[in-house]
């Protein structure tokens, strides 16, 4: 080779080292996919635990029920029309205290009769009355004779109220009941005094989270009227008994258990939101010259070899990974924001690289 082609060679070399220094080799970092914040799910009314539904690591949406609250329903012990007094969202201690009810029934039956077993005939059997059951009524005062049947309700130890389903009778008028239908004196459970049936009221504990029954409407025996949950409801406006999540992304940790009791405002979950997650990388202190915060970068999760996606590097740390002040060898953390089609999922590895 004469003097002229080594010159050109040597010409070629230092432009390829010029460029290679200007546009240096690209820098590698491993990283993992992390939330840069945790949102914690507060409870908005205090009640107990019915269940949890959802388990952590799970991925939910906005507004998805993460656990449900134990409810208390209030039931119909006679048919009638019922007349509702309360709100979702009300305390019924407030409501009761100024109409006297959440929930009142005016009864089917015209009458009823209060007595106790006192009146009963002397055998233990006619001393144990149990509420529901159906009596047998006779009226056997002058030369009057009625009979008629009812059924019990209301039992409170040895006293008990009586409604009269059947029977043509009037106010006043004194009765005698039976368990027997032949009206056996030996089943004889009481004796009492025709009087109106006074309309049933239904008070119930706590804050009214629904109505079960239209206001107005023919209710039977055992049918749902409302349901109340321990705890306050935020402006007296029924939220339900479910505490439901305030953003999309994955369930981090539930710090509540089934059958707990918990406060309003509790925190009862954390949630890593699904638009916090960024991969988050070290680089070693001797590269550190290389990079900037806005720089582009291509990342590849191990997950899906091959597949590089774009990304941009957010903030650079600046304060080491480690406090040893003896270490030569310094890292530092980097995050890198990016989009994606590919379904990441927090925790996942991958492989950074600057673009040059």
């Amino acid at each position: 080779m004469n003097r002229k082609g080594i010159a050109v060679l040597l010409m070629a070399l230092s432009l390829v080292l010029l460029c290679s220094s200007a546009f240096g080799a690209p820098v590698y970092m491993d990283g993992t996919a992390k939330a840069l914040r945790t949102e914690t799910v507060l409870a908005p009314i205090g009640g107990t635990v019915k269940s949890i539904d959802v388990r952590e690591g799970d991925t939910i949406e906005s507004g998805m029920t993460l656990l449900t609250l134990q409810t208390t329903v209030v039931y119909a012990d006679q048919p009638g029309r019922v007349a509702f007094y309360g709100n979702p969202g009300e305390r019924t201690e407030a409501v009761s205290e100024l109409y006297g009810a959440v929930a009142v029934i005016d009864p089917d039956s015209r009458y009823m009769i209060s007595t106790s077993t006192t009146q009963a005939y002397d055998d233990n059997e006619n001393k144990m009355v149990r509420s529901g059951i159906i009596v047998y009524l006779v009226q056997t005062e002058g030369n009057k004779k009625e009979s008629g049947i009812g059924q019990v309700y209301d039992v409170d130890g040895r006293n008990y109220k009586v409604r009269v389903l059947q029977g043509n009778f009037e106010l006043g008028d004194s009765l005698n009941i039976y368990q027997a239908a032949d009206h056996d004196y030996t089943t004889r459970i009481g004796r009492g005094s025709l009087s109106r049936t006074d309309s049933v009221k239904y008070t119930g504990e706590g804050s009214i989270v629904s109505l079960l029954a239209e206001n107005g409407a023919h209710v039977e025996a055992g049918d749902p009227l409302f349901e109340t949950l321990d705890g306050t409801f935020n402006g007296l406006i029924s939220t339900g008994n479910t505490v439901g999540a305030t953003t999309d992304g994955v369930i981090s940790r539930i710090s509540v258990e089934q059958g707990d009791h918990i406060d309003k405002n509790q925190a009862v979950a954390e949630i890593w939101p699904e638009d916090a997650m960024r991969v988050v990388a070290s680089i070693q202190e001797m590269d550190l010259a290389e990079v900037n915060a806005g720089d582009d970068v291509e990342i590849e999760f191990d997950a899906f070899p091959d597949q590089w996606i774009k990304g941009t590097i957010e903030r650079i740390a600046s304060r080491a990974i480690s406090d040893d002040e003896n270490s030569k060898n310094a890292e530092y953390e980097v995050v890198v924001n990016f989009e994606t089609n590919l379904p990441i999922r927090f925790g996942m590895h991958a492989q950074v690289k600057t673009v040059r």
